[in-house]
């Protein structure tokens, strides 16, 4: 089966989740790059100018819009299955995401779905917004708290989740 990694990461942990996840399953990996990078880590200091752009990029999500990105560098079709990366954005999906789903769903011939969030308890909205978008029902979904993402073993994190994508095959 030939995979297809793909995520949109501002801080870098869905990006490392992403990265743990192709390593184990032998996939490529597609990171979505928006036109107008926006560097949006909560846990970095950044002041009234970073806090704005954060709740922007939330109301964004929440209200379901796309933004620019620049071109997929691999073509979705070529792929049995394409596994779908996000942070959570006020427990929706982000533009980038949204908008590489838009752009590229017609040539998905199977989904799983992975997300990166700050707090213990996930929200399944994201999850329902990501399936809306892709017009497919994920083959497998997992959620990833950043804190264990940052300390723990990625290897041991993500297993779980690739047996399912392995037995889905």
């Amino acid at each position: 089966m030939k995979i297809l990694v793909v995520f949109y990461s501002s801080s870098g942990t869905t990006r490392r989740v992403g990265q743990a996840l192709a390593a184990q399953l032998g996939a490529d990996v597609e990171d979505i790059q928006e036109v107008k990078p926006r560097h949006l880590d909560v846990t970095e200091p950044g002041g009234i100018g970073k806090l704005f752009k954060i709740m922007l990029a939330g109301a964004e999500a929440n209200l379901g819009l796309s933004v620019p990105i620049l071109p997929a560098t691999h073509n979705a079709a070529d792929y049995d299955l394409i596994l779908l990366g996000t942070p959570l954005w006020g427990s929706s999906l982000p533009g980038p995401v949204r908008s590489y789903i838009v752009k590229h769903r017609e040539q998905f011939k199977a989904v799983a779905f992975f997300a990166t969030c700050q707090g213990p308890n996930p929200n399944a909205r994201c999850f329902a917004q990501m399936e809306k978008a892709s017009g497919k029902a994920p083959v497998a979904t997992a959620t990833y708290q950043a804190n264990h993402v940052l300390i723990g073993n990625l290897a041991e994190l993500v297993a779980g989740f690739v047996k399912q994508i392995r037995r889905s095959a």
